[in-house]
């Protein structure tokens, strides 16, 4: 007799039977009814009743010999309690088998799963929930991607050992597998003052500045400090262009160096900077001359930048490479009286500098 239960008294006991081939759990509420000890109730009290099916069981339905039951085939229903003890029946069974392919879905590997099916299913079959552990396992010279799968119910997609939570349906499970990337490190030297940037800086995969074989990316150089590019150097067959500040390099099969060299560039030098014509002068000129030819050819353009200033260079003024002595004639007609300043500027691949042009209209 369920402790608490008196005979002729107003509590009478609840209990859950049954259970049927597959697994869950029930539960009742409230605990009691007021007055009574826990799992006594009085007659005429609504339960509330929960069934939770386990392990891909499914629930079947509640039954019982005394008492109402709300829903007999729902899985949350009510009971109402009779003027008696009580017993209500709650069945699982085991719910149907699906299959499940566990394949190689792309590049070299295996794959397998566990276990090889649920119980009572075939193998390669499994109930809805259940959790299956899938390992793909990658051949020589391949490595483990990611698991794809029908459904997302994959723990850990991109571990190679994982698990698969199965769906209430036929699914598939596939391991991608890669074939592993042999990186090999570039070396990058500077000769003089400047940096080199790789575009990209590495392959996929690698690490910043290794590259697979065969891989072909840009290395250019960015010279500084008044500095120019004057070379690359390295594999001959891996350097696409010597002389260019950008170039294509092919990744040779092993660890390589190149070598980007520097050179300070040409330096430009105008006398003289200050010219004074006064209140009679004309003409005047100035000379251009590269204090550093060993950096390269020094290349100028000259312009005026007052109306009343006219340069004369020997030919043309944009575009000159080389010394040269630049001749300049002053116009003092339509100036008004006084002191005026004029500039020349000499632009050119070794600098900017200014002529300074004075003269006085009386």
């Amino acid at each position: 007799m369920t402790a608490g239960f008196v005979a002729g008294s107003t509590c009478f006991p609840f209990s859950f039977g049954g259970g049927g081939t597959g697994t869950g759990s029930r539960t009742v509420t409230p605990a009691q009814s007021e007055g009574c000890a826990t799992g006594l109730y009085t007659v005429g009290e609504v339960l509330g009743l929960v069934a939770e099916p386990a392990g891909g069981s499914v629930f079947v339905a509640w039954t019982a010999a005394a008492g109402q039951l709300g829903c007999r085939d729902c899985e949350l229903t009510t009971f109402t309690m009779p003027g008696s003890a009580a017993t209500v029946l709650g069945d699982f069974s085991q719910g149907p088998c699906h299959p499940l392919t566990v394949q190689v879905g792309g590049g070299e590997g295996t794959v397998t799963s566990l276990p090889a099916s649920s119980l009572g299913c075939p193998v390669g079959e499994y109930r809805a929930a259940t959790v299956v552990s899938i390992t793909g396992t990658p051949a020589a010279s391949w490595i483990f991607a990611v698991w794809e799968a029908t459904a997302p119910e994959i723990s850990c997609p991109n571990c190679n050992s994982s698990s698969y939570t199965m769906p209430g349906s036929v699914a598939t499970v596939r391991a991608l597998f890669v074939q592993e990337v042999a990186c090999r490190r570039l070396n990058i030297l500077v000769d003089g003052v400047g940096e080199v940037v790789l575009e990209p800086d590495r392959s996929p995969g690698c690490g910043s500045g290794s590259y697979e074989q065969g891989a072909v990316f840009v290395a250019r150089a960015v010279p500084s400090g008044g500095q120019v590019f004057g070379g690359w150097s390295g594999t001959s067959s891996a350097v696409g262009c010597r002389l260019c500040e950008a170039t294509s390099y092919t990744m040779p099969d092993r660890p390589a160096s190149i070598t980007a060299a520097f050179t300070l560039g040409p330096v430009l030098d105008v006398q003289p900077l200050l010219v004074d014509l006064g209140a009679g002068g004309v003409t005047g000129t100035f000379r251009i001359r590269d204090v550093h030819p060993e950096g390269g050819p020094l290349t100028w353009s000259v312009s005026e930048r007052e109306p009343w200033l006219q340069v004369d260079c020997g030919g043309p003024c944009t575009g000159r490479s080389g010394e040269a002595e630049v001749r300049f004639t002053v116009d003092r007609s339509g100036q008004r009286p006084g002191t005026f300043t004029g500039r020349i500027s000499v632009n050119s691949n070794g600098g900017l500098l200014f002529v300074v042009v004075m003269i006085v209209v009386e």
